[in-house]
């Protein structure tokens, strides 16, 4: 039985160079694990204006999950005296468990400042926000009621559903690049599009502070641990501007990192990939004075994690001896992992994040275009835009959802959960298809972790009954790999086999010598279709196979040359 006895303890706070000294109770867990929650505001300055105030919220977890988030707030101003009698306040909040809870927050209005009261009480309250939701509220989503049909795109990594995507709504992929394509793992969000007449709107929603927050502690880490095996700054910086799922890119809004030799040509380049590059005008793309400003700053970051692993390693080392000291490759992989612990624990991995966490709100500020609202914690959380002109929409969009390396440095795209746009996007292929009442839904690609490879997230699934469609977009050269399996099985047995509609890409790259006729080439590729549900009725049952196997048979396209 654990015990629940509290004692006291005396400890030090150190926060940024400063140490704070305080009787701190601390209480035990079930577990017997140590838990202290009292900590200690102080002012600091960053690249706010003025002054702020930086501490541990013992209310706040951080992406491990443990008490004292390391919050900074920017204190409003620039008066030394002034500061020290706010961050005066936030400290008599911190040392008072009874103002611990959200419930406390018209007290403490009524006796300490407002941005003290907002410092600490912004981010408590436990609130369910609905991405989607949001969305609805600017643009919702017409239903077969309205006389609209909606179409679920649903594909691999790679196998062409969003050029498909262009195609369907007219989009130019020189000049209007919407939305936008590459091999590169590339849809990160979802991506709703309402053709209907009239003017241009869009909604576009963000990833919550609290995911941004642990998707930088999970770069900073993957940084310090290329940084404590004395690897050159550009792995660091590969590590720090790419998450290793390759969902989240800081080098889309910090900027790419500049190697030591640049060539003004790519060896690699072909005449496709210079046209398309000559298309940016240059109010799109980042002057060379921004990004060597965000060379400068990405620099002082890839110090500050070397400087973090250096320390980290000095103390870290002491117990367990240096990464060269470890044999085998498992005894490697163990230090390395404790060492990716120890250096989260250091206060200057939480202040680093802080730093980039401004960097990047700092980024907004650049949007001059639309409406951007924020959350109690300044936090964006939607920008909406309506416009007339179909050019100027689209290029406001693209701040959201570009991945061009020239832009680089300014995009947002990495922090986007959903893209929501109505406006008069068709086909052109005549008068006929001007009034066409379509929904359509795209999102990250199947297999783009590694988790969804073997298995369809609930996230999509719970959109089968809500959709008229469901388009699966397959690679023609290599049909029904694992992913489109997956997404069979999960089709079949949520009983939508009838909303099924497959879509092979590549097919003209399609090509054998027992492959003369186009009839040769399709009957190749649903062979394989056919093979590959055969292995599905041991676990859908036979009926649904067959239904699955009439389905596809019916409803099937070949596509080829999308690009």
């Amino acid at each position: 039985m654990a015990s629940n006895a509290s004692v006291v303890l005396c400890c030090s706070v150190s926060l940024d160079g400063d140490t704070f000294s305080a009787i701190l109770p601390s209480r035990t867990t079930e577990n017997n694990e140590m838990v202290d929650r009292k900590f200690s505001a102080a002012k600091t300055r960053s690249n706010r204006p003025g002054w702020s105030v930086i501490f541990r919220h013992p209310v706040r977890t951080d992406s491990r999950g443990n008490w004292g988030l390391k919050v900074r707030k920017g204190l409003g101003t620039s008066d030394e005296a002034v500061a020290d009698q706010l961050v005066g306040q936030l400290n008599e909040l911190l040392q008072d468990e009874s103002w611990w809870v959200g419930d406390r927050r018209k007290d403490a209005e009524l006796q300490f400042d407002q941005v003290v009261v907002s410092a600490f009480y912004d981010g408590i309250e436990v609130t369910f926000d609905d991405a989607e939701e949001r969305r609805s509220q600017i643009i919702p989503l017409p239903s077969k009621e309205d006389g609209y049909s909606t179409a679920l795109f649903l594909g691999t990594t790679g196998a062409g559903k969003t050029t498909l995507l262009r195609h369907v709504i007219g989009s130019d992929p020189e000049k209007d690049r919407f939305p936008s394509t590459s091999t590169a793992k590339t849809t990160t969000a979802d991506i709703e599009i309402v053709s209907a007449p009239g003017a241009y709107s869009a909604a576009v929603t963000f990833m919550p502070e609290h995911e941004v927050r642990a998707h930088i502690d999970e770069c900073i880490e993957e940084a310090c641990l290329e940084a404590v095996q004395g690897k050159p700054d550009a792995k660091v910086a590969a590590a720090l501007l790419e998450h290793r799922e390759q969902r989240f890119r800081l080098s889309y809004i910090l900027g790419g990192w500049k190697t030591s030799i640049e060539t003004e040509d790519d060896e690699f380049a072909f005449e496709d990939d210079i046209a398309s590059e000559t298309e940016l005008d240059e109010d799109d793309t980042v002057s060379s004075e921004e990004r060597g400003r965000h060379q400068q700053r990405l620099e002082s970051f890839i110090a500050a994690i070397k400087d973090l692993s250096r320390e980290t390693a000095s103390t870290f080392e002491q117990s367990l001896g240096s990464l060269s000291e470890q044999k085998s490759a498992d005894d490697r992989a163990t230090w390395l992992e404790l060492f990716g612990i120890e250096a989260f624990r250091n206060s200057k991995f939480s202040t680093l994040a802080l730093d980039i966490m401004e960097e990047i709100s700092s980024r907004f500020a650049l949007v001059e275009a639309g409406e951007t609202r924020t959350t109690s914690t300044d936090w964006p959380s939607i920008w909406t835009y309506d416009c007339d002109d179909r050019d100027l929409f689209l290029k406001e969009v693209r701040w959201f959802s570009s991945n061009h390396h020239k832009q680089f440095g300014r995009l947002l795209t990495p922090l986007v959960d959903g893209i929501r746009v109505r406006g008069p996007l068709y086909p052109d292929l005549g008068a006929e298809f001007s009034d066409l009442k379509l929904v359509l839904l795209d999102g990250q690609g199947l297999g783009h972790t590694a988790s969804s490879v073997s298995s369809v997230s609930t996230r999509v699934t719970n959109k089968f009954s809500k959709v008229d469609m469901i388009l699966l977009v397959d690679n023609a050269q290599q049909p029904m790999q694992a992913a489109p399996l997956a997404l069979l099985r999960a089709v079949g047995s949520s009983g939508f086999a009838d909303k099924l509609a497959l879509a092979f890409t590549h097919f003209d790259l399609v090509k054998g010598a027992n492959l003369g006729t186009f009839e040769h080439k399709r009957d190749h590729v649903l062979g394989s279709v056919g093979n590959a549900i055969s292995s599905l009725r041991d676990i859908v049952g036979v009926g649904v196979a067959g239904a699955l196997e009439r389905q596809i048979d019916g409803h099937s396209v070949f596509l080829g040359g999308l690009d």
